[in-house]
């Protein structure tokens, strides 16, 4: 008996419980953790931030005069973007830089509190915050140390957060500063490069930004001209652009880029009935299949009629093989569900895939509940003496 249980149950239901798992978490599973990553990701600087729009390059003075204006604007907080080498922990790293000067506003970016995976954002000083993306490319992570040099002027910065990625980018860090420090930048002809933008009446906003708003930072000095004459149709051809063209609305975005992931949802929960329901016919018809092996039915009939065994003694062989089983399969299914999360480096975030996640562990509850009720049902009447 020892011989054909280790068969059946230590080679057979082994091989075929962690192939289930597999085809399952790396098949099905997988499929559903990289969908959501790539919706949650999308999704986030839209649904998780708290700023309508995306303005060009306003000036430095001009920032004042549109938060204090009837114009729609809650809040407008400026930033300077650009690409360059930074210091990280004594090494040189090459990447995108979103340099902010007011910590106030910091909840008004894409990295904001509510988008922060690690660590924190200050109320107060100057700091870094590299997303995601920006990290994993350059192992960066909290408490790491920052060297920027910009117009001669050097900065130190510690990492206060890791943030979701800001998909604007293909990875980037926030450098929070000082307004004095700012200010100094600017006048040295380092203009912000846009603003991200608040609105406490978006109908209002959205109409000032398409047809009022000027990109000040944008316009040139007279000392930048030879002549008058050049001064003014400069003046002039920035006066008559059309600068609506470079606001990026973020609704109007959302609502046209959101229709490729509106079948997502559906997709996972599809993909999750699948994994499911392998996961149960495959637990249940592995035990019936068991149960009803010719070669098995002759030694059980054997084991009763010439070596004095009971019904008992093959209920008991049955429930350890079912729960030999159970234990493979959902150490397979557990064990490979982390190595996809691990993959998509979601592991944290395990509560995007919560239904992918334990639906097929429920339901191989389910299965082996069944496989025992009628394993002992099904047995005893097969092999009770009459």
């Amino acid at each position: 008996m020892k011989k054909n249980w280790a068969f059946l149950y230590l080679l057979a239901s082994s091989i075929t419980f962690v192939l289930i798992g597999a085809l399952c978490s790396f098949g099905f599973y997988g499929n559903s953790v990289s969908s959501a990553v790539e919706k949650r990701n999308f999704e986030s600087i839209y649904v998780n931030t708290d700023f309508d729009f995306v303005a060009p390059s306003p000036s430095f003075d001009q920032v004042e005069e549109v938060e204090s204006g009837e114009n729609g604007v809650s809040k407008m907080t400026p930033y300077y973007s650009f690409t360059t080498s930074i210091g990280v922990n004594g090494k040189s790293v090459t990447g995108n830089v979103v340099l902010l000067d007011d910590v106030s506003k910091v909840n008004f970016t894409p990295y904001c509190e509510r988008r922060v995976i690690t660590g924190s954002i200050p109320n107060q000083g100057t700091f870094a915050v590299v997303d995601e993306s920006y990290a994993k490319k350059n192992g960066c992570n909290v408490g790491d140390k920052m060297h920027l040099e910009i117009n001669s002027k050097s900065f130190d910065f510690v990492v206060t957060a890791v943030s979701e990625a800001n998909t604007f980018y293909d990875g980037s860090v926030a450098l929070i500063i000082d307004r004095g420090a700012s200010e100094d930048i600017n006048r040295n002809n380092f203009k912000y490069s846009a603003a991200y933008v608040k609105a406490n009446n978006y109908d209002l906003c959205k109409t000032f930004l398409e047809k009022d708003y000027k990109p000040l930072g944008r316009l040139r000095d007279r000392s930048d001209f030879d002549s008058d004459e050049a001064y003014n149709t400069h003046v002039n051809n920035f006066n008559s652009a059309d600068w609506s063209k470079e606001i990026t609305d973020m609704r109007a975005n959302y609502n046209a880029l959101s229709i490729k992931y509106e079948n997502v949802d559906s997709k996972i929960v599809t993909n999750t009935l699948l994994a499911s329901g392998i996961v149960l016919i495959g637990t249940i018809g592995f035990n019936l299949l068991a149960i009803n092996l010719p070669f098995e039915k002759k030694r059980f009939k054997e084991l009763i009629t010439k070596k004095g065994g009971s019904v008992s003694d093959i209920v008991s062989y049955n429930l350890k093989g079912n729960l030999y089983s159970f234990a493979v399969s959902a150490v397979s299914l557990s064990l490979f569900s982390v190595i996809v999360l691990l993959m998509n480096g979601t592991l944290n975030k395990v509560g995007l895939v919560l239904l992918p996640t334990l639906l097929p562990l429920a339901l191989l509850v389910v299965g082996l509940i069944f496989n025992l009720v009628i394993s002992r049902l099904i047995l005893k009447r097969m092999y009770s003496r009459s």
